[in-house]
């Protein structure tokens, strides 16, 4: 298909537009008067398309917005009246479109924000999006190099930001007041976290796989957890964010940290389902967690610079208050 044209006196389609697999066709002529689409707008792998320019009267859909793998879409001019998206807008797979700028007249998304493997260098457009009920998914977007568009963002369920390899911060995530899970991976170039001073309690809090983050100076109001993993951040030397944190429910995972030094940061902790400590071959204090009452599961081991007197000494402290379930140590600094 090359052209839409004759569809001109259209302003409402009561179910979904849906533009897909059109090798030639290079603009949307003829939908420059729809105002609303009830279901879906969905405008996948569309080689050619180059422009949304005729979309200006589109002011509202009412499910989601699927804008994926159109490889000569430069921008999303011709969407700078869209003000309503009832549930999701994916943006994946176009890899030349670098400015979302048109999208600012939205301040809700009622389900899930993707963006993923788009080279635009900021988040320029979303700057008005003080709601996401559902996931925002930042990934492998190779450009990107802040988030700081989102600043006015104060309520989502959960965050993943994995695979960007220029950002070097996220702290325009910092006005956030509540999510129920955090997932920082693989961002080569992210050197620090914010504070999040919102947020007292998670469901998980995930960060692994980030070579240029040296402490986890976050999340200083954090109360309880149920999960939390900190895996193979080669330049993290502390923890020292997690002073609040008193409560996690189920588990405890600090692994393969290269630079880990201490547990500076714990100093609050008070009880733990399971906790696994393992092949962090600079980690030679654990005394900040000699506050603890109770574990159910203990497991350190292959910790080359941590003396095991350490770990005996954690245990026997804990035991003398209300215990420790099953114990694995081995492997540790003799």
């Amino acid at each position: 298909m090359q052209s839409i044209t004759g569809l001109e006196n259209i302003t409402t389609i009561k179910g979904s537009l849906k533009i897909e697999s059109n090798l030639y066709l290079s603009n949307i002529s003829g939908l420059q008067n729809i105002t609303t689409i009830i279901i879906d707008f969905i405008l996948i792998n569309n080689t050619s398309l180059g422009s949304l320019e005729k979309l200006h009267s589109l002011s509202s859909i009412g499910r989601d917005l699927k804008i994926e793998r159109n490889q000569n879409l430069w921008d999303l001019n011709g969407l700078d009246n869209l003000s309503s998206v009832g549930r999701d807008i994916s943006l994946v797979d176009n890899n030349v479109l670098v400015n979302i700028e048109s999208l600012s007249k939205i301040t809700e998304i009622n389900g899930t924000l993707s963006i993923n493997k788009c080279p635009m260098p900021s988040l320029g457009g979303l700057q008005n999006v003080a709601s996401i009920k559902e996931d925002l998914y930042i990934s492998n977007n190779h450009l990107l190099t802040n988030v700081d568009a989102l600043s006015n963002l104060k309520v989502v369920d959960s965050i993943y930001i994995t695979s960007n390899n220029n950002l070097t911060q996220i702290d325009g995530l910092n006005s956030i007041l509540s999510f129920q899970s955090i997932r920082i991976g693989y961002n080569n170039k992210l050197n620090h976290l914010p504070a999040f001073p919102n947020i007292e309690h998670a469901n998980s809090v995930d960060i692994y796989n980030n070579p240029s983050l040296s402490n986890v100076d976050t999340l200083h109001n954090l109360y309880s957890c149920r999960y939390l993993s900190i895996i193979r951040n080669n330049k993290m030397i502390n923890l020292r964010g997690f002073r609040s944190l008193t409560f996690i429910d189920q588990q405890l995972y600090i692994y393969q940290n290269a630079n880990l030094e201490s547990l500076f940061g714990f100093s609050s902790l008070h009880t733990i389902s399971s906790m696994i400590i393992s092949e962090n071959p600079k980690l030679a204090h654990i005394s900040y967690l000699e506050t603890l009452y109770s574990i159910s599961g203990l497991s350190i081991y292959k910790n080359q610079s941590l003396p095991q007197s350490s770990v005996n000494r954690l245990i026997n402290i804990v035991e003398d208050r209300y215990g420790v379930g099953s114990i694995n140590t081995w492997g540790n600094k003799e």
